[in-house]
């Protein structure tokens, strides 16, 4: 028997653990990238200021326009 179809056939009694694991072990690798990319977001907004990312209106216009109200935005 294939050792895939053994695990999948043992683990239904098991089955809200299993997905409590997958779904812990994709949140960790989200909290593991998250640091990289709030730094990268604020070199970016310190460097272009009112023409970053957070300023443009790609994902939904909030008026951070400022380089202040961008990092405060970042820092939340």
């Amino acid at each position: 028997m294939h050792t895939l179809s053994r695990l999948i056939r043992h683990s239904h009694s098991h089955r809200r653990r299993f997905f409590q694991a997958a779904f812990y072990s994709a949140a960790n690798k989200l909290f593991d990238i998250l640091p990289e990319v709030l730094i990268g977001l604020a070199v970016d907004v310190v460097v272009k200021g009112e023409r970053s990312f957070l300023a443009q209106r790609v994902l939904g216009y909030f008026g951070w326009t400022d380089t202040w109200s961008q990092l405060l935005a970042l820092g939340a």
